[in-house]
């Protein structure tokens, strides 16, 4: 088991999040790992180079003749899909992750939907494919995941737990859970004591019942197999929280917000009004679309807090230049 060591990192960097693209991306020490990849390639390899990741990008190469950067960045060395929307799988990434030499985690009923991509063969062809189920997986020498199997209406989707091992026998968790039209019951305990949790605050439901949006595409995202609204998911992290017995998460990131039917202030002041309640010290991050929303580091101050004290509220904090407008 690897141990964290001076200079290493395990930070989580929330590079697009909603219909206009979802990629978050993780540097796990000399490791860096992709969960999903919904941007084109153009605004992918501008948002991993200005997080500190090289990529070489095929029209850079038939345009100058060589990988333009020469550095030795680090390299991106896999990638999760949760499931195969446009907005989480960018076909065109195929290739760039192929000809980067990237491993790709993705659910075996993925492969049905993905066949005929001839990237994503190329990949199965060089080994460069593996398919998770329900069992936890090691990605990288020192974090571990779990897949957590969410009700959306692209069959299967998936949220994760990573569990990074640290010196000591320590561990820091991070719990990422988007695209789900309700919140079942097991996912709070799941979810439970994370240091980071990520969940998806959709839209507003009375923005979204009163939009312009054709009936289908109301009645898509209001389904039990949609989307989250602020309400859904305020509800559903008041219940993670009540399953927490160890501590309360250092920062939530709230994921996927509607540009459309949503207001960063609305999504994250239902966050906020949790975290009062239960007297949560936490971060709040409004992920943006195509824009990154900034960046955790877990590894500072990655020692656990003490054993809550819930009937002694303290009060919220959270950081005005981690809240965005749409």
């Amino acid at each position: 088991m690897k141990a964290d060591q001076p200079g290493d990192r395990f930070s989580i960097h929330f590079l697009s999040s909603g219909s206009s693209g979802n990629c978050t991306l993780v540097r796990d020490g000399p490791d860096n790992f992709l969960i999903d990849f919904g941007v084109g390639p153009q605004k992918f390899v501008a948002l991993l180079r200005a997080e500190g990741v090289d990529v070489e990008y095929w029209r850079e190469r038939a345009a100058r003749g060589a990988h333009p950067s020469g550095t030795h960045a680090p390299r991106l060395t896999a990638a999760l899909m949760t499931h195969t929307h446009g907005d989480h799988v960018t076909p065109a990434l195929l290739r760039l992750l192929h000809d980067n030499h990237v491993m790709l985690w993705t659910h075996a009923e993925h492969s049905f939907q993905l066949d005929g991509d001839k990237f994503y063969g190329a990949m199965i062809g060089r080994g460069m494919v593996n398919h998770y189920d329900a069992g936890e997986f090691q990605l990288t020498p020192s974090t571990r995941v779990r897949p957590l199997r969410l009700p959306h209406d692209s069959h299967p989707t998936h949220g994760f737990v990573l569990s990074r091992s640290l010196a000591g026998g320590a561990r820091i968790k991070v719990g990422y859970a988007a695209d789900l039209g309700h919140f079942p019951k097991p996912l709070a305990g799941a979810l439970s004591n994370c240091d980071l949790l990520a969940l998806e605050f959709n839209h507003d439901e009375n923005m979204e019942r009163t939009s312009l949006r054709p009936s289908y595409l109301k009645n898509r995202v209001l389904g039990t197999h949609g989307h989250l609204s602020n309400d859904q998911a305020a509800d559903a992290l008041r219940e993670i929280l009540r399953h927490s017995t160890s501590r309360f998460p250092r920062c939530i990131a709230l994921l996927h917000l509607s540009r459309d039917c949503n207001r960063a202030e609305l999504a994250r002041e239902a966050a906020a009004r949790v975290l009062r309640e239960c007297g949560a010290q936490t971060r709040i991050i409004v992920t943006r679309q195509r824009e990154c929303a900034g960046s955790v580091d877990l590894l500072a101050g990655a020692a656990p807090p003490p054993r809550m004290q819930k009937k002694q509220p303290r009060e919220l904090y959270y950081a005005m230049d981690d809240f965005f407008m749409e």
